[in-house]
């Protein structure tokens, strides 16, 4: 028996937070994680050989 009458689900949503917030660092480190990788190998990507360029209107390319 809990002494006050809140504690018992006070305990309960509690444990729920304590596993939200387990998921979400675990999401948060996948997505570092993740972007770290992109960073890198945008890193070690050599510049293209050529380039192409668009016209003012956006749509157009130039020659």
């Amino acid at each position: 028996m809990t002494d006050h009458p809140d504690e018992e689900r006070l305990m309960v949503l509690e444990t729920f937070l304590v596993i939200m917030l387990a998921r979400v660092r675990e999401q948060l480190a996948r997505v570092r994680r993740q972007a770290a990788i992109r960073r890198k190998s945008e890193l070690q990507k050599p510049p293209p050989d050529w380039t192409l360029e668009i016209s003012i209107n956006g749509r157009t390319p130039i020659t």
